[in-house]
């Protein structure tokens, strides 16, 4: 299995959103400090300051 994690410093620019795919879903952030940890059978995501928006892939669980 794949598994790694990884920490983005975004600049605030709406007009160019950063998102992170893995294979359970897209985290999108615009102006925002957070960090993406793919597991073997999920993905964690903390938020370190603002906002993001997660989208669960169809089908998936949902994210809370």
């Amino acid at each position: 299995a794949i598994e790694g994690e990884a920490y983005f410093a975004v600049a605030h620019d709406p007009a160019r959103p950063f998102s992170v795919s893995s294979p359970h879903g897209v985290v999108t952030a615009v102006g925002t400090q957070f960090d993406v940890d793919r597991l073997d059978d999920a993905t964690e995501v903390s938020v370190y300051e603002g906002r993001v928006r997660v989208e669960p892939v169809a089908g998936g669980e949902s994210v809370a």
